[in-house]
């Protein structure tokens, strides 16, 4: 596997260090790098109607050589006065990989800040592609400056913060309603309109992770403001569904929910996409769901028949369904989507179901199923949800173009 030269699809959509960051209300962005860094973040935010929210601050090869902490000193006021009257909370100021070889002074420019805007908070983040393949990936690190935002007030609300995942857990589902049987509200970023709601989340009895990003934060967030956590990721294995389920029960004290009737909508769904789709072949990547190998034991383990994984890697808590894969369907393709061979080799499965755009690229799949990373889905309700993505993909035909174009670019 070639560690050092990505392929990068043009149905690489979605999800970037940028609009992670613009979750927290009230925020804005200052990138301080060089021309070329910039350009694709500032297409992509002007796409997705952020672009008021984001600035650039360019660096030449000379602030390079020179150093630019008094640079970004003095451009801060002005970037206050260009977006006056408004006034962030929170100013986010991104710089690029090779800040990392310069050394420069993060805390002093902090401080010296600070002293002078008292009512902004000011924190660096890393616009790093380099730390991809690390333990601490710009995704993580981001969600990471997010909640280290939060502070306690000392009264605990009885709510439960939903880590992680970008996007809200849908409205009907199962684990909300498990959670308002105990009194429990769950909360999530995306539904904070101001920062001081956003703030509260610090208050929040217990932090439910149910995607991998979010565990980091978690553990800092238990340390710090004494939030205790539980990973319980999204699934589609009945097991594992129950499992969590009890596992949550068990630490928040929730007993007597009865879930039969979301067992049997999961299960009536199930029956009714296979009937519909018999063995079409399905294909899952890591742009459909977080852990695209735990997807792919669920859909087979349920009778769906499954022929491709697209994966640069599995992550830590699939392997086991990795090696399970290996060993129970040998015959199962696995295929890197950012391996440099995809720039010559692609549509090597055009007669498939695609869960995710970028697996629907590679393969040629003219069913490409409409999902980014889980979004919204938790619990029975979601595998229900995902066998009528499957279904829906199957009899309507996706036009890929125009998923694509509504994800739009990565930022």
């Amino acid at each position: 596997m070639n560690e050092t030269l990505h392929y990068t699809s043009p149905a690489h959509g979605g999800w970037g260090v940028i609009k992670i960051g613009m979750l927290v209300p009230e925020s804005y962005q200052l990138f301080v790098c060089p021309f070329a860094c910039g350009r694709h973040g500032s297409i992509g935010a002007s796409v997705e109607n952020l672009k008021d929210r984001l600035s650039y601050l360019y660096i030449d090869q000379s602030d390079i050589i020179d150093g630019y902490d008094d640079l970004i000193v003095e451009k801060v006021p002005e970037y206050l006065e260009l977006i006056a009257p408004r006034r962030p909370r929170v100013l986010f100021i991104f710089v690029s990989c090779l800040d990392d070889l310069i050394g420069t002074d993060h805390d002093a420019i902090i401080q010296r800040l600070s002293e002078k805007y008292d009512d902004i908070i000011f924190r660096f983040c890393h616009m790093n592609p380099i730390s991809l393949d690390s333990s601490s990936p710009p995704p993580v690190t981001m969600q990471r400056n997010m909640y280290a935002l939060l502070e306690s007030s000392g009264k605990k609300k009885r709510s439960v913060n939903l880590i992680g995942n970008l996007d809200d857990v849908d409205a009907a589902s199962d684990l909300r309603s498990f959670l308002s049987h105990a009194g429990y509200t769950a909360e999530h970023i995306s539904e904070k309109k101001d920062f001081d709601s956003f703030r509260e989340m610090g208050d929040s009895a217990f932090n439910l992770v149910i995607a991998p990003q979010g565990v980091y934060p978690a553990k800092e967030m238990e340390k710090r403001l004494g939030i205790p956590y539980a990973f319980l990721p999204v699934s589609y294995r009945t097991a594992e569904i129950k499992a969590s389920y009890e596992s949550l029960g068990n630490i928040l004290g929730i007993d007597g929910y009865d879930f039969s009737k979301d067992v049997e909508n999961a299960h009536l769904s199930v029956d009714k996409t296979l009937g519909t789709i018999g063995s079409y072949p399905i294909a899952i990547d890591q742009s459909g769901v977080m852990r695209p190998f735990a997807a792919a034991r669920a859909l087979l383990e349920l009778g769906f028949n499954v022929k491709m994984v697209l994966s640069h890697k599995p992550l830590p808590s699939e392997e086991d369904d990795a090696k399970w894969i290996e060993s129970s369907h040998p015959e199962i393709a696995i295929e890197d989507p950012l391996s440099h061979i995809r720039a010559k080799v692609r549509d090597i499965l055009p007669e498939c179901i695609a869960i995710g755009a970028e697996g629907a690229y590679i393969t040629g799949s003219v069913h490409p199923v409409d999902l980014t990373w889980d979004a919204g889905l938790y619990g029975w309700h979601g595998l229900a949800s995902l066998c009528r993505k499957i279904e829906s993909a199957y009899t309507g035909q996706n036009d890929l173009e125009s998923l694509i174009r509504s994800y739009n670019l990565v930022v």
